[in-house]
């Protein structure tokens, strides 16, 4: 009888991974499960099991959206943006899944293809869709089309509608972040606006993580050192896709190194 209860404790054990981990699994949808697959060999290394999942995901499941932004996002194409949106754009003649419209509208934004990235970014549902991540890219968009009063307006919008409490525009950009502020920061310069302003409404270093202009500075130059050139870009060529995103980077890292190296 004391043998039995030796096993006691490890079977226990093995009923709860059964009905916490097993049998939820087997529970969860199919195009879940490849999902899962195709994470756990990435994890693992094997980038080439992970692709092949993802590819029979699509193939298997395509009128979920899930499987679509999994492959955009951690499919191992070595630089290849041209298949990649390819497969995202068939995701969304398929779905018109706003999450999918907006990938492929802030790729098209920084090819610097505004007509393409209009037909995504301004749809209501994608609009929406970005509020509700307080995701900016609408500001981002008037900008670099060089709409410097459209974009401002559009910032003062969008940020009175994330964060409706706050009495007056002055208190609520007080609250924001460095990586909230810096577009506005941005829109202000180009008008010829008193921008420093904004940007004294931050410290330059905080006790808090991110929290200064300093701590932000750090992370885009990390940011900026970890970028891989795409080797081919959303329409073929690279090169405009890659001069886009290094500008983003650089326009930032310049103007903040500008501010603290006055103050």
């Amino acid at each position: 009888m004391k043998l039995y209860l030796l096993y006691l404790p490890g079977a226990l054990f093995l009923l709860v991974v059964l009905f916490r981990v097993v049998v939820p699994w087997f529970r969860s949808p199919g195009w879940r499960r490849m999902i899962n697959s195709a994470m756990y060999k990435r994890y693992r290394g094997d980038m080439e099991a992970s692709n092949l999942i993802l590819e029979k995901a699509i193939k298997r499941y395509p009128m979920r959206p899930e499987v679509y932004i999994e492959y955009f996002l951690h499919y191992d194409d070595r630089g290849n943006l041209q298949r990649k949106y390819e497969v995202l754009k068939e995701g969304f003649e398929k779905t018109e899944n706003p999450a999918i419209g907006f990938f492929l509208g802030s790729g098209y934004l920084e090819n610097g293809d505004y007509e393409n990235a209009s037909r995504f970014l301004l749809r209501e549902d994608v609009r929406r869709y970005m509020l509700e991540k307080q995701i900016p890219l609408i500001v981002q968009y008037y900008y670099k089309r060089g709409e410097y009063r459209r974009a401002k307006a559009e910032y003062i919008d969008f940020y009175r509608r994330v964060y409706p409490h706050f009495k007056s525009f002055d208190e609520l950009l007080s609250s924001l972040s460095p990586q909230e502020l810096i577009d506005y920061v941005l829109i202000l310069k180009a008008l010829g606006e008193r921008y420093t302003e904004v940007m004294d409404k931050l410290p330059i270093k905080s006790i808090r993580s991110e929290g200064g202009w300093k701590d932000y500075l750090s992370i885009l130059r990390k940011e900026y050192e970890k970028l891989k050139p795409a080797v081919k870009g959303i329409e073929g060529d690279p090169g405009r896709f890659n001069r886009e995103r290094k500008n983003y980077y650089e326009e930032r890292i310049s103007l903040i190194e500008s501010y603290i190296a006055h103050r």
